[in-house]
């Protein structure tokens, strides 16, 4: 990409001597710099209980990389403390981890609507098989009455449901492999572990995806191993301090906008010229302005995990604002986008560098209103985006715990060894000024005698009172609030208990249920909020843009994260135990074999084990039932010569209207 050799537009945005001057930016820049701002300030005198949502941010951070509040630090020094904070976190995220991916399957499911929807051509095939049946050969089976023949529509119906469902069944299977290989190619378990990881500790979590992404993919061609540009649908885990809405937000999707703070690099940047969808000149433009020294490169708030406080040398990464919100079409047809009316609004992605509109689309996502950026908490409040998080939960409880921690130590520091007062004047002859202070054991020092003549020692010790056993417990006091305000047990994070309850496995097994309940809670929010339309998301946009049709199918996706997963392991158990039971009772013979075949095959479903297509369906309608009530007619048909033979219009007329 060659430079420009006249800076022209960046230029002029450097010589402008204040805002108010610059009049040569874009509409889409100023908007989306002027929501920002609106968003930081909202963000900064937000009143969320003690604090605005800017501090208690911070206070999260700082909690959980073990910064102390400074009245603490100042009562008692620079002294070793314990993390409860981290502890606490480092248990919950283990734990969220292990029932989400511990199981090993997908977050989550896919899975056929209960009764398919028949549509037109469905409705055909059902007439065409009544047709077959009161014009084919066998006489037998043509209706003597209208009961009859309504049985015989019902019948077929059936039938053709069957194979509908069953055709679902494998389209479903097939769009949820299909989904979960993008997810992979996207980085979902790399941005979701990180998710979680914000989900414990800070008031919310934010989770983009999924966006249509270009990334550098290693692929093998030929006899070499070659880099590749690719098209996946990523999946980003997005800082809480890089997140802002509008004041009217109550998630990430109901609100005026959401904007997300990104970084890009220079070759990033560079290569978003090259790429159709960005504004080539703009991006140029924003490369030139940036690279002027005396340009700041923090044109936006501070984020103390990301710290970049020097000119802009090319190396460091610039601030790009991601914008989701609605834009007028008037104001988006001077961005060259055709087929829109004036005064109509979109849902749009704007991204901004500066003063500069680096790229301007409509939400690709077939349903336009749903943002692909999904925020949710531990503990939601009702109260908008911000929740509570286990650094909220457990910070009072921390701060009495470290001042007590601390207050021990000190007492320790002070009972370890007496405490000493001499008479300098009648030991200073015999001791150097620097040896003042320094007690040797099995050692013998001269002293000058009592001038007054009452026999006092030159040196007088004090032995400080120990409470350290009192203080100790007042500690694992506060260890155990912590466990109680957080609900989450000592026993999680591998502390022993053996007492109570938990000396036997059963008693263990209820504590474990009791407190799962809590983190429970926490899960379903989880599945609510980011799982699940995150899922419907990825669902509707290969259902629009994929081309392959064996993945596309009547259904509708039911994304059920941790809690889908779960009630899988649970359906497991309880298919495996009602075998055991039908088991046990066919050895007395009073269980017929066919029931003992029905939940062998329903066992084996719930295992994985076979799967579920139209040939099983088809051989289950045609021959799997020897009863003559169940035989499917068009079985019979087919077997035979078909020889067609007049029927009754008056009961075409009727088996039309009732396969309608």
């Amino acid at each position: 990409m060659e430079i420009k050799e006249k800076l022209g537009h960046a230029q002029k945005l450097h010589d402008s001597n204040s805002e108010k001057n610059v009049e040569i930016r874009d509409k889409l820049a100023y908007m989306v710099k002027s929501d920002f701002d609106l968003a930081v300030k909202h963000r900064n005198i937000h009143k969320f209980g003690p604090g605005t949502a800017s501090e208690i941010l911070q206070q999260c951070h700082d909690q959980y990389y073990g910064e102390l509040p400074c009245k603490i630090k100042e009562a008692f020094g620079d002294m070793p403390a314990v993390n409860l904070t981290q502890l606490k976190v480092s248990a919950l995220n283990a734990w969220i981890r292990d029932l989400l991916f511990g199981s090993g399957g997908t977050p989550f499911t896919v899975e056929p609507t209960p009764i398919p929807e028949l549509n037109d051509e469905m409705e055909e095939e059902i007439l065409g098989r009544v047709k077959e049946v009161l014009f084919g050969p066998h006489e037998e089976l043509l209706p003597k009455s209208n009961d009859e023949l309504r049985k015989l529509v019902k019948d077929e119906k059936d039938h053709v449901r069957k194979m509908t469902k069953a055709a679902a069944d494998k389209a479903c299977k097939l769009m949820e492999e299909v989904m979960w290989d993008q997810c992979i190619d996207g980085g979902y378990k790399k941005a979701f572990l990180q998710f979680l990881q914000d989900f414990c500790i800070y008031p919310y979590a934010v989770l983009e995806g999924p966006v249509p992404e270009i990334r550098t993919q290693n692929v093998w061609s030929g006899n070499t191993l070659k880099d590749k540009d690719e098209v996946v649908y990523a999946i980003n885990r997005i800082s809480p301090f890089d997140f802002f809405w509008s004041p009217d937000s109550t998630n990430a999707q109901d609100g005026s906008f959401v904007i997300i703070r990104k970084r890009y690099s220079r070759k990033q940047l560079v290569k978003m010229a090259k790429l159709k969808s960005y504004i080539q000149s703009n991006v140029v433009d924003a490369l030139e302005h940036f690279a002027d020294r005396s340009t700041n490169m923090n044109w936006l708030s501070d984020n103390p995990e990301q710290q970049n406080a020097i000119p802009w040398d090319g190396k460091a990464s610039l601030e790009v604002l991601k914008y989701y919100g609605s834009v007028k079409g008037e104001v988006l047809k001077e961005y060259g986008m055709t087929g829109l009316d004036d005064g109509e609004y979109y849902d749009c992605i704007i991204h901004t560098l500066g003063y500069f509109t680096l790229k301007v689309v409509i939400n690709p996502n077939p349903n336009a209103h749903v943002r692909p950026v999904f925020v949710t908490s531990y503990e939601k409040t009702g109260n908008g985006i911000m929740g509570i998080g286990i650094a909220q939960k457990i910070r009072d409880v921390e701060r009495a715990f470290h001042s007590c921690l601390r207050g021990m130590i000190k007492n320790m520091e002070y009972s370890s060894g007496p405490i000493g007062e001499v008479d300098f004047s009648r030991i200073q002859q015999w001791i150097s000024d620097d040896d003042v202070g320094d007690v040797e054991p099995y050692t013998i020092n001269p002293v000058d005698p009592d001038p007054v003549g009452g026999g006092r020692p030159a040196y007088v010790f004090h032995s400080f009172p120990n409470n350290t056993a009192a203080l100790s417990n007042v500690c694992q006091w506060f260890m155990s609030l912590a466990d109680i305000v957080t609900q989450i047990p000592a026993s999680i994070h591998g502390q022993p208990v053996g007492t109570g309850a938990n000396r036997t496995f059963r008693g263990m097994s209820m504590l474990y249920g009791n407190a799962l309940k809590g983190v429970q809670s926490g899960i379903t929010n989880i599945d609510d909020d980011v799982v699940g339309p995150f899922a419907t998301s990825l669902y509707m946009l290969n259902l629009k843009y994929n081309p392959d049709k064996e993945i596309k199918g009547d259904a509708k996706v039911i994304a059920r994260g941790a809690s889908g997963l779960m009630e899988k392991e649970l359906k497991k158990n309880d298919m495996l135990e009602a075998a055991q039971i039908v088991a046990s009772l066919a050895q007395t013979g009073r269980v017929n074999p066919e029931s003992i075949d029905k939940a062998v095959d329903r066992v084996l479903v719930a295992l994985d084990l076979v799967d579920s297509d139209m040939d099983r369906a088809l051989q289950s309608i045609t021959g799997g039932e020897e009863q003559v009530a169940q035989v499917d007619p068009m079985a019979m048909m087919q077997q035979a010569q078909q020889q067609p033979q007049p029927g009754s219009p008056e009961q075409m007329a009727q088996a039309q209207m009732m396969a309608q």
